[in-house]
């Protein structure tokens, strides 16, 4: 199991800064209204309001503990104390003591639950195929698991659209040569683009299971998901241009990202669809970029064969 989770790890975070134990310290938020309260109530009310993020290193909630959320990750997890929100285990089993109680959700992704479940007020259980729409769900709303308000839930919405469509419209400005290149790939050869996305969307993770398996393969795991990122970013930028230039004759290309944008944003918030869009988009938007290589590099071959043969 705990290989899965290094997996999904890396998938779903991407690269990371380190492994290892994130400090509790720095995860504790203590109540402000209680600030007059004596140091052994003031002690007991930061317990309640801690947040515990581990990856990799196995952890075990004692029965006087109580915690707010508990992120557990590519690794094993007893509960025996409270934990008053949330609490997610990817790649790790989960062992419930009689007095564990869960008062959100306890979501388990690619593990098994053993123990009494009396004290789970509710129990998501992602195996085989759901663990794919689990994690990329969690990746497209990391937000949803804090519980936050609908209110503020909003609001972030609005913000992450705002930040993301600035984004692509400032590659779109910066790196204007590369993405009509790519944009026009995608106009002149729209079926084949599509198919060799959808060919990524099944050999990227088997590249990455399969350079996980070694030690000496991480690191090379790391370094191609690190270059999957701008890849995928600058693909979509592509798409996004094309998709809008349809309807605007490409004489507006600001108009045109934002409009491809906003039917990649509906897409990815539907119910049910959301992470399929989200895949099929990201998966696409990598395939284009490699192709656009490719195509570089045989268009460059001519010109050094006649170079090479005009010295000769």
């Amino acid at each position: 199991m705990k290989g899965t989770g290094f997996i999904f790890l890396l998938l779903v975070f991407g690269i990371l800064p380190a492994f290892g134990q994130i400090s509790n310290s720095t995860l504790q938020v203590s109540d402000s209204e209680n600030a007059e309260e004596t140091p052994g109530e003031g002690l007991a009310q930061s317990e309640k309001t801690r947040r515990i993020f581990k990856i990799i290193n196995d952890y075990q909630l004692a029965a006087d503990e109580v915690l707010t959320t508990l992120v557990i990750i590519a690794a094993d997890v007893k509960l025996q104390g409270r934990v008053t929100g949330n609490a997610l285990v990817i790649g790790g089993d989960v062992q419930l003591s009689p007095e564990a109680q869960v008062n959100g959700t306890l979501h388990v992704i690619g593990g098994q639950i053993a123990g009494n479940t009396q004290g789970i007020a509710n129990l998501q259980v992602s195996k085989d195929w759901q663990m794919g729409p689990a994690a990329v769900r969690l990746v497209m709303y990391p937000h949803t698991f804090w519980g936050i308000s609908e209110q503020a839930n909003f609001r972030l919405t609005l913000v992450k659209f705002g930040i993301f469509l600035l984004m692509y419209l400032l590659i779109v400005a910066v790196l204007s040569q590369p993405i009509n290149e790519i944009s026009a790939l995608f106009s002149r050869r729209p079926i084949g683009s599509l198919l060799f996305g959808i060919l990524m969307l099944v050999l990227i993770p088997l590249l990455l299971t399969l350079l996980t398996l070694s030690i000496i393969g991480v690191p090379f795991m790391l370094l191609t998901l690190s270059l999957l990122v701008p890849l995928s970013i600058c693909g979509k930028a592509a798409i996004f241009l094309t998709l809008g230039s349809t309807l605007f004759s490409g004489r507006w290309r600001q108009l045109a990202v934002i409009f491809g944008y906003i039917l990649y944003f509906m897409a990815t918030s539907v119910p049910y669809i959301d992470w399929v869009a989200f895949l099929l988009v990201n998966s696409i938007a990598i395939g284009l970029c490699l192709l656009s290589g490719i195509s570089m590099i045989r268009s460059q071959e001519p010109r050094r064969n006649i170079s090479w043969s005009e010295r000769i």
